[in-house]
């Protein structure tokens, strides 16, 4: 059973460098207001940002599919799986709505980025009640506190720290996923009372 989490492991983490390097790029290359206030989707709807983001959230979508795939053959919970095909599909589904398109490709997608994030989000709390440990409280209380931090920034609110809360919250989600796969994380059916 560890191989198959060793081998999840690995794709996971190869996942998370693919995602955050081109994202580091972008972020290095263009900074500004606008990018702040957009998030990390400015970088899929402009040039010359939009291929590399597209390496970033395309290479990430394959692999997360891949390490859910691969964990139906693990002693970890089916949701955690699921959840991971979740945010796997919504990251080629951000690039496919341009939110400066129109109301309804913007609508189309906050949908996808909420949905994901609340997947993600979601993964995280349930990790905290089967393993309550300083280490899991503390990826799930990053992940808050950047969604919260994100979740601020989407109204108009002239509180533009969007790709910052955005960052947090994926590099949370990191750490979530990385202690759901820890050997020594309690099976899938021993959830605590």
């Amino acid at each position: 059973m560890s191989s198959v989490l060793d081998s999840v492991r690995r794709t996971v983490i190869i996942s998370q460098v693919i995602f955050f390097v081109p994202l580091g790029l972008c972020v290095a290359w263009i900074h500004t207001g606008a990018v702040n206030r957009d998030g990390i989707s400015y970088y899929g709807v402009h040039q010359p940002t939009l291929e590399i983001i597209a390496v970033s959230y395309l290479g990430a979508a394959v692999l997360l599919w891949r390490a859910a795939r691969d964990l139906a053959e693990s002693d970890r919970p089916r949701e955690l799986g699921q959840g991971l095909r979740v945010v796997a599909l919504g990251l080629p589904g951000l690039l496919l709505t341009p939110y400066p398109a129109g109301p309804v490709w913007n609508w189309s997608h906050m949908v996808i980025g909420v949905v994901s994030g609340l997947v993600e989000f979601g993964l995280a709390v349930d990790l905290v009640l089967r393993d309550p440990t300083l280490g899991t409280w503390v990826t799930g209380g990053v992940q808050l506190a950047g969604g919260l931090l994100a979740a601020a920034s989407l109204p108009d609110w002239n509180f533009s720290y969007l790709l910052l809360g955005e960052v947090i919250f994926e590099l949370g989600f990191a750490g979530t996923m990385f202690r759901w796969l820890r050997p020594e994380l309690v099976r899938s059916s021993e959830v605590p009372a």
